[in-house]
């Protein structure tokens, strides 16, 4: 898992549901908990829809393995071949995000504490897959 699956994990866990139309975002399991929202351009494919497959490159390929890979390949890469919709904004470009300083504190923490668990679940996967499990 790389830094896009884990943006798109933690936007699963702030949008929950998304209201469009008056821009709000349902941030927390409870049905009746919506907060103030605003489009950003997201962070995970820089506005773009889409990102490089991180199965081929893994965060970034170097100049040398461009060179073993080959014309081809580099081609392909480059002109967007391998790429895949964004998953924190669904190739949309923006996302709505809440107004941080419009949430009540008390919703603020319910927010923090399941990015918190969100976070530490993606590290246990992690640290289970390189352990080959």
């Amino acid at each position: 898992m790389d830094w896009r699956d884990e943006l798109a994990m933690q936007s699963g866990v702030r949008r929950r549901n998304e209201d469009h139309q008056n821009m709000k975002i349902r941030v927390y399991h409870d049905p009746e908990t919506w907060v103030d929202a605003r489009y950003e351009v997201c962070t995970g494919c820089d506005g773009r829809g889409k990102y490089v497959n991180p199965g081929i490159d893994a965060g970034g390929i170097t100049g040398s393995e461009m060179a073993e890979l080959g014309t081809e390949f580099e081609e392909s890469y480059f002109s967007g071949r391998f790429d895949i919709t964004c998953q924190g904004c669904d190739g949309k470009r923006v996302r709505l995000v809440e107004i941080w300083e419009r949430v009540p504190e008390e919703i603020k923490d319910k927010i923090l504490a399941e990015e918190e668990g969100a976070m530490q679940d993606a590290a246990w996967e992690r640290a289970e897959r390189m352990m080959g499990a």
